[in-house]
């Protein structure tokens, strides 16, 4: 009788390891992919906030107009940087 329930226990036992794995790696995965999509809008509204304070100068290029919303944007050392792709 022991012999049976050991073999019950070893069996529910693995179940339990493989399915609480298998739950675990999906969360991650979604939770994963939810910050990524998080941040992506985010870096998506700074970009428009960024064009939006731009304006063309004499040469044709694209120059901040007076303040940016975003103020980290020109605070050296804040975390927060834009630069010229092209340059």
């Amino acid at each position: 009788m022991s012999s049976l329930s050991g073999r019950l226990l070893a069996s529910v036992s693995l179940l339990l390891i493989l399915f609480f794995g298998v739950t675990i790696a999906a969360l991650d995965a979604v939770f994963r992919d939810l910050s990524q999509r998080s941040i992506g809008e985010l870096l998506d509204t700074q970009l428009v906030a960024l064009l939006a304070a731009c304006e063309p100068d004499d040469h044709g290029n694209v120059q901040p107009a007076g303040a940016l919303a975003e103020a980290r944007l020109r605070q050296p050392g804040s975390g927060l940087y834009a630069s010229d792709p092209h340059a």
